[in-house]
């Protein structure tokens, strides 16, 4: 078995979307885009689900370290910092790791990150149609 030397995956945090909950409090969240076999799409993450996906990675993983939400000299880091800070540990999480855990992957709603057969090695649609997939 070959080793990957690329990743399949790569991950960006470029901004932060403001949604209002059904009690009317606003909440932030970061927009987590994911280029997957040539494919885009984006999950939107609560700071408190990037702190779960840390403590579950930690368990499995050699994890870097967990950007700090304070500041040592302001009570808060400003959002664009906080911003890059998580999409920085996202993908040291992602280059660390020859085989990307699949908690991180379940985070990012990446589903078969391991390719299967092609379509183009079936015959037709016919058969194609007449496959069952798993």
């Amino acid at each position: 078995m070959a080793l990957q030397h690329f990743q399949m995956i790569q991950v960006s945090i470029p901004s932060l979307e403001r949604k209002v909950d059904e009690s009317g409090k606003s909440k932030k969240l970061f927009r987590v885009e994911v280029l997957f076999n040539e494919r885009k799409h984006y999950v939107l993450r609560k700071n408190s689900e990037f702190q779960t996906l840390h403590r579950k990675l930690k368990k499995i993983i050699q994890t870097p370290d967990f950007p700090s939400k304070r500041s040592p000299h302001l009570r808060t880091k400003p959002l664009e910092q906080r911003r890059q800070e998580l999409e920085d540990y996202i993908q040291d999480i992602i280059y660390q790791n020859e085989d990307v855990p699949q908690g991180l992957l379940d985070f990012l709603h990446v589903k078969h990150f391991h390719t299967g057969n092609k379509i183009s090695s079936v015959g037709s649609m016919d058969e194609l149609d007449s496959q069952e997939y798993k």
